[in-house]
């Protein structure tokens, strides 16, 4: 069948008599030798563009994070030749390394969100992209996110993949059972 725009294709064959799965084009169940012609199943999962959109302001939320922490280091750098501004100096330090940080956490949940693997990654880096200059940014790329939630729910990755072929093997199952009338 192929790719449809916006939407995931993935054929998912189980076998009418016991419910296991079965191989893409497969004609006989290798668990009990059933047949299996002509019960390949399509499952379409629709996918919208929030998570991607999301994770980009995100990501330019962890530029921004990087770029204030560079030009905090840069207009500080003179303190630490002072000893009257060092302290100073040392807070201003710690700012950075926090800002880098921070910065790191947006860049891991702006993949994340990209992916759409791991949810609770793309709300931290969201959280932390709101740290800087580009507060806006991080805020807009952490509410789309959060409004799609359910993009993380299906996923794009094999694990959901994995998870919708065991719930249609269920279906499969129960399907079969109620054809043998038990």
């Amino acid at each position: 069948m192929g790719e449809m725009q916006g939407a995931t294709v993935q054929r998912i064959g189980h076998c009418p008599e016991c419910g296991n799965s079965i191989g893409h084009g497969a004609r006989f169940c290798m668990h009990c030798g059933g047949s299996a012609y002509n019960t390949l199943m399509e499952q379409v999962t629709h996918r919208s563009i929030f998570p991607t959109v999301g994770g980009l302001l995100i990501i330019a939320g962890a530029a921004f994070n990087f770029v204030t922490a560079w030009y905090v280091n840069e207009i500080t750098v003179d303190y630490g030749r002072y000893p009257s501004l060092s302290s100073v100096y040392h807070l201003t330090m710690v700012f950075t390394v926090l800002l880098g940080v921070l910065g790191v956490v947006s860049l891991l949940g702006g993949l994340a969100a990209l992916s759409r693997r791991d949810f609770t990654l793309a709300i931290a880096g969201g959280i932390a992209s709101c740290f800087s200059v580009g507060t806006l940014v991080g805020l807009a790329g952490l509410l789309i996110v959060a409004a799609s939630k359910d993009e993380f729910a299906r996923g794009a990755g094999p694990q959901s993949h994995a998870l919708g072929a065991s719930t249609q093997t269920m279906s499969a199952s129960e399907q079969a059972l109620s054809r043998k009338g038990g």
